[in-house]
């Protein structure tokens, strides 16, 4: 974004980076394919607050409060509203993109699974492993 006519990097930009790190999504498990990670990524740049991502304000509510659910089960926080935003803004980028694909397709994840993609694509093994064990029971794709 430009302040003053000065290019300033957003804090959510500097930690989602320039997009070039697919692979090591990949070798995280990601499953999500290339275009559909560089789309979702793009809808969040320059948002450092949560919101804006989809049009249906009630829609994006929903998809907040599921987050914030499961946080609570892996018994996270988010340290600041930036961090907030950005694990907020993801999932409901990519839980709202419900294009069809392949069996393991984001658009018929559950929310946990959506979320995991998130927690992969932000390069974050800790809470990887919270959420494995939160869920052991869960198939995480």
């Amino acid at each position: 974004m430009v302040v003053d006519g000065e290019v300033k990097v957003s804090l959510v930009d500097a930690e989602l980076g320039d997009g070039t790190d697919y692979k090591q999504y990949v070798a995280l498990g990601g499953l999500i394919n290339e275009l559909d990670y560089q789309k979702a990524l793009e809808m969040v740049r320059g948002r450092d607050q949560v919101g804006g991502v989809v049009a249906d304000e009630h829609e994006e509510q929903m998809f907040v409060r599921q987050v914030e659910r499961i946080m609570r089960v892996v018994q996270s926080d988010f340290k600041t509203p930036e961090m907030r935003a950005r694990r907020v803004n993801l999932f409901v980028a990519l839980r709202n993109d419900i294009e069809p694909g392949n069996e393991c397709y984001h658009g018929v994840m559950g929310d946990e699974n959506i979320f995991m993609q998130v927690l992969k694509m932000m390069n974050l093994p800790g809470l990887i492993r919270r959420m494995r064990d939160a869920y052991p029971y869960m198939r995480f794709v």
